[in-house]
């Protein structure tokens, strides 16, 4: 009885361990599918994320890559500066820098004009009066200013509010010279245009500013 009792137990032994051994296949053959469908998703993310992050601004002397979603910024603000009668044509610029921000098979920027650079840096001014500069457009800014080398140039503004205030504002300009019909870099919530321009002797340039 003892042997057979021992006989019993070991058959069952047994067919645990086999039973044990076949779960334990199938856990591990769906551990292996599963992170095999993980690792494709996260390719196909990675893949996805690789299309048109950065766009990269050739100047002069050095290469500025930024985020393309900071080149579509850029690319707004100067479409919005050449959406109204100005001394300067913006238009240009503005559609090769959009065409680059939005176009996957476009990886870079020429900026080798200076007087194209200075509408860069005027653009970025507006952005940086409205606390819009992220740390790919400081970068640019910084590589446009050495390419640039700017001369400075201080204005006095006065503003003529439509209720009949008027205030008085510095504003110091690293994009050359403002003129009649021109936007002045203001906070967000106010957009302010030049409709005359008066020079001063040993003082600041005035500009007269109504809102638009």
């Amino acid at each position: 009885m003892e042997v057979d009792r021992f006989r019993i137990e070991s058959r069952r032994d047994r067919g645990c361990d086999r039973q044990r051994a076949i779960l334990f296949g199938r856990l591990l053959l769906a551990g292996v599918e599963q992170g095999a469908r993980l690792s494709g998703t996260v390719g196909r993310r990675s893949r996805r994320l690789q299309i048109m992050t950065e766009l990269s601004f050739q100047l002069p002397e050095v290469s500025i890559a930024v985020e393309a979603t900071e080149a579509r910024r850029l690319f707004e603000e100067l479409d919005r500066l050449g959406a109204r009668l100005t001394g300067q044509d913006y238009a240009r610029l503005a559609r090769r820098i959009g065409t680059a921000a939005h176009e996957r098979s476009v990886h870079a920027v020429e900026l080798l004009d200076v007087a194209e650079n200075e509408k860069v840096l005027r653009a970025l001014e507006h952005l940086a009066a409205r606390d819009e500069l992220s740390s790919g457009l400081v970068s640019l800014w910084e590589g446009l200013t050495l390419d640039v080398r700017p001369v400075s140039v201080s204005y006095r503004l006065e503003l003529a509010y439509l209720d009949g205030r008027q205030e008085h504002r510095d504003l110091i300009s690293l994009s050359g010279s403002y003129s009649v019909g021109d936007l002045i870099p203001a906070p967000a919530g106010e957009c302010w245009q030049v409709v005359g321009v008066e020079p001063e002797e040993d003082r600041p340039t005035r500009l007269m500013c109504d809102p638009c």
